[in-house]
């Protein structure tokens, strides 16, 4: 998951390291849970807070995770009884990403696909139809790397690290797969989302790690789509925005974060997309992204 191994405690289903993996270990914290000395950020889900270097995200209602950022070891505790697929999503989703960000690694919030050897990754806000577009590429033959939560290996030479996750889909948005498929449970008991296993539907993952050709921001607008090149400031921007980085907690302690973030920029070609909601247009966006990803030889 997320190029790491959970370690997760016997309440949860312990599992073994594996394939040389980092491990993160998830144990149920002991007692209350944890109440910041300060809130940070703007964030409400989850609310992002510090005890001195120690990390506290609360899922109002759900749970609250606590993390040390130096450590690889990650305290949950529930405020109710949660199910396995929500409590999974909060972790796999929300608290691993940020776990990984405090620990130096790039994520992004966002869905990538692949082919040809080349990366393309979705960026924007929720409800932007990041694992829409990912769904609609993987039915035109496209690899699905990763959804909602994108890991880099590195600046210089970006490449995207598969998560071995479910495709978050609602449900009359699965037409754009252009086959059956089997749909599993909602994403969360507060969702609607349901979740896609690529592997109970035969969709083709990436195995490895895959070099990042473009990111891209999507907006919502009317008319034919649109694909427009963006200025390395506006990548920056995108990647910066769209990062689980933890907010800055002090004037200069972002300042070697959004470094990265610029170099990362100074690499990787960014893009707008500008397109309506619906589905119709899907085959047209699909046409308008097929250079990014080269050709078979690239």
């Amino acid at each position: 998951m997320l190029g790491v191994e959970l370690d997760i405690d016997t309440a949860l289903d312990a599992s073994e390291s594996s394939g040389g993996r980092p491990v993160i270990t998830v144990v149920k914290g002991v007692g209350d849970a944890p109440v910041p000395e300060r809130w940070i950020g703007e964030s409400d889900w989850p609310s992002i807070g510090r005890s001195g270097a120690v990390v506290v995200l609360e899922f109002a209602g759900d749970v609250t995770f606590r993390f040390d950022p130096d450590a690889r070891h990650l305290e949950y505790w529930p405020h109710r009884p949660l199910d396995r697929d929500t409590f999974a999503h909060e972790l796999a989703d929300a608290a691993i990403p940020r776990c990984l960000a405090s620990l130096g690694q790039l994520v992004l919030h966002g869905s990538c696909v692949a082919r040809n050897d080349r990366a393309v990754l979705f960026l924007g806000a929720s409800g932007a139809g990041k694992s829409t577009m990912a769904a609609a590429l993987v039915g035109a033959g496209a690899l699905l790397v990763t959804d909602d939560a994108a890991p880099l290996t590195d600046e210089s030479h970006p490449r995207v690290v598969p998560s071995e996750t479910n495709l978050r889909l609602h449900e009359h948005s699965i037409e754009v797969i252009g086959s059956e498929v089997q749909l599993g449970p909602v994403m969360a008991d507060w969702s609607t989302k349901r979740l896609l296993d690529p592997r109970a539907n035969r969709m083709a993952t990436a195995p490895d790690p895959v070099p990042l050709a473009a990111a891209i921001v999507l907006d919502v607008g009317d008319g034919a789509p649109v694909l427009e090149r963006l200025a390395d400031a506006e990548v920056f921007e995108i990647l910066a925005r769209n990062s689980f980085d933890l907010p800055d907690d002090g004037p200069l302690a972002g300042l070697h974060v959004l470094e990265r973030w610029s170099r990362v920029a100074g690499v990787i070609p960014g893009y707008r997309l500008v397109r309506p909601l619906g589905f119709d247009h899907l085959p047209a966006i699909i046409d308008l992204l097929g250079p990014l990803f080269g050709p078979p030889d690239a």
